[in-house]
């Protein structure tokens, strides 16, 4: 084997072994954090329509998109559809692809973001939640450490009131076992032109299946 090859051999072996010691993907279903903007006809027209925007609402209706059954179809500023999307942020600890970690810590978002009936984004209700995992990344046990409402807002002439949350369950600080559920909720009602009201929520579920937001 000439030095070329030889230089190229273990460059490949290089490659291959770093492939193997990157960190693994967090557990549970993950959202997506940034859909289209704005949202593409397609999805318009194949939104589920729900009472609100409360996670209650969408419990026995999945979908990618969701429209307000209220929506004024005469007025395409009005608040129409929503998307839940969500992400975590490692932040500290051990590997994350470690199987049993002694800890890791990482803030994860869950929100809402509220389209017009032309599908451009124009609020976003979002709780942050930092979280300290016991075991496997993303899974329980879990404590939840503090949350806030940072990266809520609207565009002009859209505004948020009423404004609730994170509210954790079991309650911050609290240690949450293998067996156990966490979850904190966040809501809102988004108002237009001081006419229109939508309301909107999230939750994120933290089992030992993994976390989700919805």
């Amino acid at each position: 084997m000439n030095t070329k090859n030889k230089f190229l051999f273990f460059m490949l072996v290089a490659v291959m072994l770093a492939m193997q010691v990157m960190p693994a993907s967090a557990q549970g279903k993950t959202p997506p954090n940034g859909p289209p903007d704005p949202l593409t006809p397609a999805q318009m027209k194949n939104a589920v329509v729900v009472n609100d925007g409360s996670a209650a609402s969408r419990s026995k209706a999945k979908g990618e998109v969701y429209r307000f059954a209220d929506c004024d179809e005469s007025n395409p500023d009005a608040p129409c559809y929503f998307v839940v999307a969500g992400s975590d942020n490692f932040t500290g600890g051990t590997s994350m692809s470690s199987i049993t970690p002694l800890s890791s810590s990482a803030t994860i978002t869950c929100g809402i973001n509220v389209y017009n009936g032309m599908g451009a984004k124009v609020a976003r209700l979002q709780q942050n939640v930092n979280v300290t995992f016991w075991g496997t990344y993303g899974q329980t046990p879990v404590t939840l450490n503090w949350g806030d409402l940072r990266g809520t807002g609207a565009l002009p002439g859209y505004a948020w009131s009423g404004l609730t949350g994170p509210n954790p369950n079991p309650g911050w600080g609290v240690y949450v076992s293998r067996t156990g559920t966490a979850y904190s909720t966040a809501g809102g009602t988004l108002t237009f032109l001081g006419v229109y009201q939508n309301y909107a929520s999230s939750r994120l579920t933290i089992r030992s299946s993994g976390w989700s937001c919805s």
